[in-house]
């Protein structure tokens, strides 16, 4: 988190791929869209959640891009939360 405040103004945008307990501490600084796959992990903390499941892409899987249109396009940060 203190890398993260040297490197991001506060107030700026961060996308986050996978919410976690992480998501309440950005979220006190920063405006953070928090994608998600798991429901239990929605709307836990003060972002903007986005339910986007998994889906297989071939020999890949990954959030379900018909989900992600109307994200904002411009970001500060993006943390990938691998699970």
């Amino acid at each position: 988190m203190d890398y993260i405040l040297d490197i991001v103004e506060p107030g700026e945008t961060i996308l986050e791929l996978g919410s976690g307990s992480g998501t309440g501490e950005l979220a006190k600084f920063y405006t953070v869209y928090s994608i998600e796959h798991a429901r239990n992990w929605m709307d836990k903390y003060d972002t903007n959640y986005i339910y986007a499941p998994i889906k297989n892409y071939g020999n890949y899987r990954w959030y379900n891009t018909e989900y992600l249109k109307n994200l904002p396009s411009v970001y500060s940060l993006i943390i990938i939360d691998y699970w």
